[in-house]
């Protein structure tokens, strides 16, 4: 018996025409799980890839049906994760709040220019996160330019205080630095 026949010999039929399978299930996410090529795979992810091939990078496979367990070829299809979310969300499997926590906003590099901007004018992270639907450390890991990204979109951090001193009259005094690569730690 080749593969594909040991893998669909191993599902359930029910009312509505879903392929159930009744083997192991992940108890956080409810999919069907089963090792294919020596790694744990979605079951639906094997059915289609053993019935329909490949599935293109950045692409889940979903379900028409929404029964997690379904591993009916007919009863999947492609989509971004864009597009699964929205359709989670359409039919009231998810809400747009945990929606946006599995997903988080990408902020455009013009939405992280307007950021710094205001950071720099005095504004609180709170306020300005709250209006770009971010966490209010985001705001922070722009102003401290701590993922290369930031670094790289608006340069080095400037005029931010040193005190590793200088000799001046045989003491040391506080300088600032003009610039320097960020992000700093006291």
């Amino acid at each position: 018996m080749d593969y594909k026949a040991r893998f669909y010999a191993r599902t359930q039929p029910n009312e509505i025409g879903c392929m159930e399978w009744q083997g192991a299930v992940t108890a956080s996410t409810g999919y069907g799980k089963v090792k294919y090529e020596g790694r744990a795979v979605d079951t639906h992810r094997v059915s289609w890839f053993i019935s329909r091939g490949a599935i293109p990078a950045g692409m889940d496979v979903c379900h028409t049906c929404d029964n997690r367990r379904c591993v009916n070829p007919l009863h999947l299809f492609l989509g971004t994760r864009s597009m699964n979310v929205v359709d989670a969300m359409v039919k009231g499997r998810q809400s747009l709040k945990r929606a946006h926590a599995a997903h988080p906003v990408v902020l455009t590099d013009d939405q992280v220019r307007q950021i710094d901007e205001r950071v720099k004018s005095g504004e609180r992270d709170g306020v300005i996160a709250a209006e770009f639907g971010v966490a209010r450390q985001t705001v922070s890991k722009i102003r401290l330019r701590q993922r290369p990204r930031y670094l790289e979109l608006l340069g080095e951090v400037c005029d931010v205080p040193s005190f590793a001193g200088v000799e001046r009259s045989g003491g040391r005094v506080p300088v600032l630095l003009r610039c320097h690569p960020g992000p700093v730690r006291f």
